[in-house]
């Protein structure tokens, strides 16, 4: 287990599958639709990131999922993180750290995570007939230009984040 971002995307079903059955687990997932609409009230994506994280470390608790600590990938305030948890998140000792991937339950959120993340991107683009790319750079321009062509700018809010360089960039 690593993190997603180190990993052969190819592999990352086969791993989730394999996490999933050996623990407790919950994936929040924002599709960029909601993505959107959280964004144009939140206006910060480190806010987004707190309200999911509490909401699945939550959501774990209530399931009775063991915790003796919680551990968390830095990404921000790790202070205002701790605020957004539920009553049950707050009794748990917590800690946020950069590099907590390092950490085997860490990986293995981050490829729950990311496995959650592309099976969303084929299921966007199988529902609009276009192949989709995630992230920045030559290949997610041209997946952007390509749905603003084929399915119409006024769409693109359902599978972009449409606040990004990269969908001003691809004309939307």
């Amino acid at each position: 287990i690593d993190d997603s971002k180190a990993l052969n995307d190819a592999k990352l079903p086969d791993m989730a599958r394999d996490i999933a059955a050996a623990c407790p687990w919950d994936v929040i997932v924002i599709n960029p639709a909601r993505y959107n609409e959280m964004y144009a009230k939140m206006r910060n994506i480190n806010r987004m990131l707190e309200w999911a994280h509490a909401k699945v470390i939550e959501n774990l608790l209530e399931k009775g999922a063991p915790a003796e600590w919680i551990l968390v990938d830095k990404f921000g305030d790790a202070g205002r993180l701790r605020r957004a948890m539920g009553p049950k998140g707050r009794e748990v000792p917590f800690q946020a750290r950069t590099k907590a991937e390092e950490d085997p339950a860490v990986g293995a959120a981050s490829v729950l995570a990311r496995a959650s993340y592309l099976r969303g991107m084929k299921r966007l683009g199988d529902r609009f007939g276009v192949r989709l790319h995630g992230g920045a750079g030559g290949p997610a321009l041209a997946a952007g230009r390509r749905f603003i062509e084929t399915v119409g700018r006024e769409q693109l809010g359902e599978v972009a984040k449409l606040h990004f360089r990269s969908t001003q960039q691809a004309g939307g």
